[in-house]
């Protein structure tokens, strides 16, 4: 269960935490001689054990109490009125989002007071519904817009996630694009305020509401636009086969299959206890069902505990193996870091997926081909079929670790 975040709420039984992954916890209070406060800071392992920890260094991100309320200072970003669909804008009215906290209320409209595209709050912990966090006010840029405006998972909101998923599948018909890798810019009207102020005067004169959406206007030519095939970013493999419905017919199933590597870590796979039980009858079953790992192009991968399972037991395999035939080496091996190669697979529900991105992936990893330590390449385990020793060492060079 290993998870990081910051107290909101702190009772005299019990605290309460938000973290990315799982929003609000309730703890128990713990007693201590390290005691916490609001807004601190803390590592959980268990539904009942905890540690205080530094805070996390996120770019324009800041947590402090003021007169005993949780405030949190980030970037977020609000749906475009103009560029969407009315279902959609009604979904998300008064609504704004952040990477960090998720669907945050603007119940007094401070961000579209004060912003177009990206800005910076401030927001109070509230919890009400869904959501935990209120818009309190805006923050003013002295030294203009920060660089942190312009990376792309700012633009990687719900809402542009369900609706280019839409334009996706109108724009693309048959079998096109099945396994090809795409750029696309993502375009957003309020960027000219020029063109946006036309729109809406062009409205207002002809005594139109200015937040409606234009029936001609469509979120993709708004939004994405300049789509071309690339080379493939990574190995990827087109998969085709011939499947029986229930009502007798066959029918065509595309997918793909998809190269990467990740770092393991084991403590996102199982909890300490967990993994301390010996039969694996028992121990499978506390597994992980929400482990998952990102990967820089394809986002969040899903991994089931089977495939944990496998993993778990093959390094750990390895290990026993190694610390009765070289002590030595086994000491040298213990903090370098392990790397895994496999094959991920698009989920058959991805497009229902893609609407709550980044909660659920629109992938899963379905085979493991090679495990192995980072430095040197020295391996754990490998399928037979599996790249030379030399080729992998090339292609673990530039894998995607967290130290």
């Amino acid at each position: 269960m290993t998870d990081i975040g910051f107290v909101c709420e702190d009772d005299l039984d019990k605290i309460r935490v938000f973290t990315k992954s799982r929003q609000i916890l309730e703890l128990p209070s713990l007693s201590s001689d390290d005691c916490l406060f609001l807004s601190d800071w803390i590592e959980i392992s268990s539904p009942v054990s905890y540690k205080k920890c530094d805070p996390v260094n996120l770019p324009h991100f800041k947590v402090w109490v003021e007169d005993g309320e949780v405030l949190v200072q980030l970037l977020v970003n609000g749906p475009n009125l103009l560029a969407l669909p009315t279902e959609v804008v009604i979904k998300y009215e008064g609504l704004i989002w952040s990477p960090h906290l998720g669907l945050l209320r603007d119940d007094n409209y401070i961000y579209r007071t004060n912003f177009m595209g990206v800005g910076e709050v401030v927001v109070k912990y509230a919890p009400s519904g869904d959501t935990y966090f209120e818009v309190i006010r805006a923050v003013k840029w002295l030294n203009g817009q920060p660089e942190e405006t312009d990376k792309s998972y700012m633009n990687m909101t719900p809402w542009c996630m369900e609706t280019i998923a839409d334009m996706a599948l109108n724009e693309f018909h048959g079998d096109s694009c099945l396994g090809e890798w795409y750029t696309y810019l993502i375009f957003d009207s309020r960027a000219s305020s020029t063109k946006r102020d036309k729109q809406m005067l062009k409205r207002e004169e002809a005594g139109k509401d200015p937040w409606t959406r234009e029936k001609t206007m469509t979120f993709f030519h708004t939004t994405a636009s300049r789509v071309s095939k690339v080379e493939k970013v990574k190995p990827t493999k087109q998969i085709v086969c011939e499947i029986q419905q229930r009502n007798g017919m066959m029918m065509m199933k595309n997918n793909i299959e998809i190269k990467c590597t990740f770092q393991f870590k084991h403590s996102s796979l199982e909890t300490q206890e967990n993994r301390s039980v010996e039969n694996w009858e028992i121990r499978k079953k506390g597994l992980r069902t929400d482990a998952h790992f990102y990967d820089f192009d394809l986002g969040r991968i899903e991994i089931y505990p089977r495939i944990s399972e496998f993993i778990i037991e093959k390094i750990e395999t390895f290990e026993k193996d190694l610390k009765r035939s070289d002590s030595k080496e086994y000491e040298r091996l213990q903090n370098e870091t392990i790397i895994v190669r496999g094959t991920v697979s698009r989920f058959t529900k991805y497009f229902a997926n893609s609407k709550k991105y980044p909660e659920n992936g629109l992938f899963f990893l379905k085979t493991i081909h090679t495990i192995c330590y980072y430095r040197g390449g020295k391996v754990i385990w490998q399928d037979p079929e599996e790249k030379s020793f030399m080729e992998l060492a090339d292609e673990f060079s530039s894998a995607q670790i967290k130290f």
